[in-house]
């Protein structure tokens, strides 16, 4: 490393700068700090490092000299600072970087890692209030005096005429506590590296954020006593687009003769819309409703990627358990062992991705009900009914025939978009095949008779001896690695989003057979048409 102290020449003096250069300089930008001002913009309040480019490495170009560095991009750095007080403000257009970044205040500060308190990015706190308070639902384990982690979701913001926001989704079902915690509103969150030197300024100002309600929390003997504060401020989330910033503040000790530990906790965005800005298809899946069989080796991964991708609601139909032997190829391991499919993905979900709703239902089609099964009184195709009321699609995961070929009947019948996918033994391929209702093409019967019949549709490679028994198990499966078979999966997540864009035209039924390069192993999909069958009785 090395650091190399400059002065840079302005109208009205010169700047005091340093360089420091990485190890890996000049693939690596070298860190400018000006350690004798404080700037109101593109600079870390605590050491002082300019930003005079965005955070990605790609804008830095190895061959680029400090001093053309600091001349091209440290003029534009000052021009962006705020007027001082009564002078004139500057003319001309705002200086725009290669690559423009929000200046987020909350992220200069270090914080007690792992904890975080989760909040909604859409809530705004008027300037009018001066503070109020928070109604969190917490977790909190202390496994000896100096650890421990927080979690928390604020479901409710008060001020002094009422309720100012509220958490409208699902709460995690891990934050059974409840705490009031008060709050302020503040201009500026009070630059302070120290978590106490920051608490002691702040209290100085808001006294509310002294009056803190203590509880006591622990078991086995290691209980703690503690205490919550937070402060609400404005803070740029996008270039030029403000909102709401938070900080919270965790007071701990063993009793109350004892003064207390002070550790700053980070506030982290989850509403719908933060976290869909990075995935527009929440937009799409958000109040859509579908419905999942098989929850395997292809049928798990697509069951989380939905809830990732914020599907509304999720129905998922499996009778099997987690045996260890298949979780080579499913997305959840030992720490479900002997739980059955459905509800491991079910729990799973909701401690993950809460926007999600998932319901599970252990089952298995065609089967007589036995005396003790939960559904005994009811037909089948009542029951159906019953479960499938209001979905948008039928997904099929099981890769069994009989199954397959109900529920796209069942789906036909009712207008309803049917889709399968499966993988072929050795996982050397798969399908996914999506029948929308009333285009004119063939059904899921006429497809299979493409493919196994009259072989107009060349079925997808596979093994030969690619089936096994394994030990244990009372039926054959498949052989196949679970990074050839989340292809399947993938491409099936793509084909129900694309069901369900209301944005787009209405997709027509198709289907798409995956094969793998045989030298690089790298996937490809040929697609095509279901062609009608004559003798087929479907409608289209």
């Amino acid at each position: 490393m090395l650091a190399l102290d400059l002065d840079y020449p302005l109208e009205t003096g010169e700047l005091r700068l340093r360089a420091v250069f990485p190890g890996l300089y000049p693939y690596f930008r070298p860190r400018v700090e000006a350690p004798n001002v404080s700037f109101e913009r593109h600079q870390d309040p605590f050491g002082k490092s300019l930003c005079l480019l965005g955070p990605r490495t790609q804008l830095w170009e190895p061959e680029t000299t400090l001093a053309a560095h600091l001349t091209r991009w440290l003029p534009d750095l000052l021009a962006d600072q705020p007027p001082v007080e009564g002078a004139e403000p500057p003319s001309g257009p705002r200086p725009v970087k290669e690559e423009e970044d929000a200046e987020v205040l909350s992220n200069y500060f270090e914080y007690a890692d792992p904890s975080y308190v989760m909040v909604d990015g859409d809530w705004r706190v008027g300037a009018e209030i001066v503070g109020g308070t928070l109604t969190v639902a917490i977790s909190l384990k202390v496994p000896d005096e100096e650890n421990f982690a927080l979690q928390g979701l604020v479901t409710k913001v008060s001020g002094a005429r009422g309720e100012i926001a509220r958490w409208r989704l699902p709460k995690p079902r891990d934050l059974s506590a409840t705490v009031e915690v008060p709050f302020a509103r503040v201009a500026r969150p009070a630059f302070e590296a120290s978590p106490q030197e920051q608490y002691r300024r702040l209290v100085v100002d808001h006294p509310v954020l002294g009056k803190a309600k203590w509880r006591r929390f622990g078991r086995d003997g290691e209980v703690v006593e503690v205490a919550f504060t937070a402060i609400a401020f404005d803070e740029e989330i996008r270039p030029g687009v403000a909102g709401q910033g938070w900080q919270f503040f965790m007071l701990k000790r063993p009793n109350a003769k004892t003064k207390p530990s002070i550790h700053r906790i980070r506030a982290v965005r989850v509403g719908q819309s933060d976290l869909g800005a990075r995935v527009p298809a929440t937009s799409i899946l958000r109040g859509r409703t579908v419905a999942l069989f098989g929850c395997g080796a292809v049928g798990g991964p697509i069951a989380l990627e939905l809830a990732k991708a914020g599907i509304g609601e999720l129905r998922l139909f499996d009778p099997d358990i987690v045996d260890p032997g298949p979780t080579v190829r499913w997305p959840l391991g030992r720490s479900v062992y002997g739980q059955n499919k459905t509800g491991a993905l079910v729990r799973h979900i909701a401690a993950n991705w809460m926007h999600a709703n998932v319901v599970g239902h252990r089952m298995v089609i065609g089967a007589t009900p036995d005396a003790d099964d939960k559904y005994p009184k009811e037909g089948e195709i009542q029951l159906f009914e019953k479960l499938l009321d209001g979905v948008d699609v039928i997904f099929d995961a099981t890769a069994e025939v009989g199954v397959q070929h109900f529920l796209s009947d069942w789906a036909r019948a009712r207008g309803i978009p049917f889709i399968y996918a499966s993988a072929t033994p050795g996982a050397c391929g798969g399908i996914v095949a999506r029948f929308m209702p009333g285009d004119g093409q063939g059904c899921w019967r006429c497809l299979q008779h493409a493919l196994y019949t009259d072989k107009t549709i060349a079925e997808p490679p596979f093994a030969d001896n690619g089936e096994i028994l394994p030990p244990g198990c009372n039926h054959p499966t498949f052989t196949g690695a679970s990074f050839d078979l989340v292809e399947v999966s993938l491409q099936a997540v793509r084909v129900i989003v694309r069901a369900l864009d209301d944005r787009q035209p209405r997709p027509e039924s198709g289907y798409a057979i995956l094969s793998f390069d045989e030298g690089f192993g790298v996937p490809s999909w040929r697609t095509g048409s279901i062609p009608r069958n004559d003798e087929c009785s479907c409608t289209g």
